[in-house]
């Protein structure tokens, strides 16, 4: 099943995109103003061609890996659901692409934001880190990661790498654990930075 909304405005209404063998297009000259837009599957599932959403809610059933966010445009929008990998914003673009919503309920882990965008918004508490400037402010991350966190280093030698365009990076820290090791109260001290938007609580 194929769904196509371009060139139009929809307020107020429920749209579910199904799972499976379908294809979606979400514009060009889309907006969405108070809608609920849920994918039974994941957001891959559809080709974002120009959206506008303000207010209302974004998400899937499914996690969305490696999505870039690049032809959207979020204004106080509730999202949920899993993001891995993923790049709100664009970064040719000049304005804002996100702005004042709301991820508290999200799971996102190695998420990037254009700059300016991620300090508008909402984020959910520990484990869910945000890192400003990263391409700045990794270095004072490394100062306090442990000598012998080998693959810790790595991980923050490489947000040090970010474009500058990226403002910030959305990381989940036990997810990392998973794979990197580490001590969780250590991190917590690790991630406690005036330029954390999410610090680990006290």
């Amino acid at each position: 099943m194929t769904t196509r909304l371009e060139h139009r405005t929809i307020m107020g209404e429920k749209i579910k995109l199904e799972n499976g063998p379908a294809y979606h297009a979400l514009g060009p000259d889309l907006a969405l103003e108070d809608c609920d837009l849920a994918f039974e599957g994941s957001s891959s599932s559809a080709t974002i061609a120009g959206l506008t959403m303000t207010g209302g809610s974004f998400g899937s059933g499914r996690p969305s890996t490696n999505i870039r966010f690049d032809r959207a445009h979020f204004e106080g929008v509730r999202f949920f659901g899993r993001y891995v990998g993923c790049d709100f914003g664009d970064r040719d673009e000049t304005s804002r692409c996100v702005s004042n919503c709301d991820f508290s309920t999200a799971w996102l882990h190695l998420c990037r934001f254009k700059d300016g965008d991620a300090e508008t918004c909402r984020f959910g508490p520990w484990p869910t880190v945000v890192i400003l400037n990263p391409q700045e402010n990794a270095p004072k991350l490394l100062e306090r990661v442990p000598s012998s966190w080998d693959a810790w280093r790595m991980l923050v030698a490489i947000l040090a790498k970010s474009p500058p365009e990226w403002g910030a990076t959305a990381l989940n820290v036990r997810q990392s654990m998973q794979k990197y090791g580490g001590n969780e109260e250590e991190l917590k001290s690790v991630f406690a930075q005036t330029f954390v938007l999410t610090p680990a609580p006290a």
